[in-house]
């Protein structure tokens, strides 16, 4: 006879069966926990044991993340350190570089972390590749790649050499710290298109030595963070605790309360719909260009007839007047041409997720007194078999995610997007100004 409470979901951990939260975090174990997160089990196991604030950041933790393990340490309360990722043969390989170091240095601070020592260039990928933010270069000769950021690289002794070198500036303005080590004090010009554009993407602004003064200024008013707002999806059950007659009629009120929020969700990449991106988007972008220039074309105007520069200033005034029409074209276009890629999952690839449970009504071992005789009263006479929907929340959290994940690749779209519409008024300004490219 089956029972009617949804099974429970196990964990266990280096041959130990997690009972609380305070086990995992004793019992902790990087692989397990990656491929728990993974297949779903973590955070189905976190609610089941009402564990709601870690399984809800555990949900939300992208698999595909270079610090997934470090963020789901910070959902379950465990100390993370770099010593995590590490296999045993990269652990075998510290005391030999202990010893190494000691040859060279007396500094606590180096022989204390050996371990992101990189002794080569393979070694140095490594550590990237574990996302080490803190590198000791030692005894060769390294490439350290200006496009990824947030790195300190100290070198240790007198032996190391960068290859295809940057200026400090240059790593500077890319995010990167360079250390005891020397560097060319002159920009190679054959590297300075990427020097900047790894400046650019850390978020570096050299607008102003490119551009007028006039241009500069508005730049710095229309340069906004993405426009992200987290949407909402709520999960809306009639009635909980209701049973079916059959597996069929249980799949089917199952699959209604999940189509309503899968409608919802699908609306927000319909250009049609008023809970399009695309509208929420233009009207928040155009709105910043509009109150950026309110109050301002009357003196840009007064420029532009000084400088003989009236035609630019009337593409400005087109572009200004336009902007929430073409955005919205944009953004719409979108939509349309990459459907495909917006599309959710199908409503069935969730609707298979769902758990349902068959139960006998006429078993009361599982239930208080007071509680069977209200759920069974209408029942007293029917021995068959029922059925209830036991898990549809795993469901519903799957599919959120797959919104939330079209949504944010969508709002990145709209502010690269907006970016360029910028430059175009950026352009005009300059010409407003008479200024001409260097």
């Amino acid at each position: 006879m089956e029972n009617s409470k949804p099974k429970k979901a196990t964990l266990k951990m280096k041959n130990h069966t997690i009972n609380s939260l305070q086990e995992l975090r004793d019992n902790f174990d990087p692989k397990t926990i990656l491929k728990k997160h993974s297949n779903g089990k973590l955070a189905k196991w976190l609610n089941q044991n009402y564990y709601e604030n870690e399984a809800l950041a555990v949900i939300n933790i992208d698999p595909d993340s270079d610090t997934r393990l470090q963020d789901l340490c910070n959902a379950l309360g465990v100390e993370y350190s770099l010593l995590l990722y590490f296999s045993d043969e990269d652990k075998a390989l510290i005391p030999e570089k202990e010893k190494l170091l000691s040859t060279i240095t007396t500094d606590t601070e180096i022989l204390q972390h050996a371990h992101l020592v990189a002794t080569s260039q393979s070694e140095l990928a490594s550590l990237l590749d574990k996302n080490a933010n803190l590198i000791y270069l030692c005894n060769n000769t390294f490439s350290i790649p200006i496009s990824v950021p947030d790195k300190t690289y100290i070198g240790v002794g007198n032996d190391v050499v960068i290859e295809n070198p940057f200026t400090k500036t240059q790593y500077e303005h890319a995010g990167i710290i360079i250390k005891n080590i020397n560097l060319p004090e002159h920009e190679d010009p054959n590297a300075i298109k990427i020097a900047r554009s790894a400046a650019a993407d850390y978020g570096y602004d050299d607008f102003a030595d490119y551009h007028s003064s006039l241009a500069s200024k508005y730049h710095e008013a229309l340069k906004v963070k993405p426009l992200i707002v987290k949407k909402t999806l709520e999960l809306i059950i009639p009635d909980n605790d209701a049973y079916y007659d059959s597996y069929s009629s249980c799949e089917n009120a199952a699959e209604q309360i999940l189509k309503n929020v899968y409608k919802k969700a699908n609306s927000l990449f319909d250009p049609e719909s008023k809970n399009s991106l695309a509208r929420e988007c233009s009207k928040h972008y155009s709105n910043i260009i509009k109150s950026t220039f309110e109050d301002e074309l009357t003196s840009l105007r007064d420029t532009s007839i000084n400088n003989n520069t009236e035609e630019a200033y009337n593409k400005l005034c087109k572009l200004i007047n336009k902007s929430k029409s073409k955005l919205k074209k944009s953004y719409d276009c979108e939509l349309v041409e990459d459907a495909e890629f917006y599309e959710l999952y199908d409503l069935d690839y969730f609707v298979d997720q769902v758990d349902i449970d068959s139960i006998q009504l006429d078993d009361s071992s599982d239930y208080e007194l007071l509680d069977m005789v209200i759920k069974v009263i209408d029942y007293l006479c029917d021995t068959s078999t029922k059925y209830i929907i036991s898990d549809i929340h795993s469901s519903f959290n799957e599919l959120r995610s797959d919104m939330d994940d079209h949504v944010l690749t969508f709002y990145k779209y709209a502010h690269r997007e907006y970016n360029r519409y910028v430059q175009k008024i950026e352009k005009c300004l300059d010409e407003i100004a008479g200024y001409n490219d260097k």
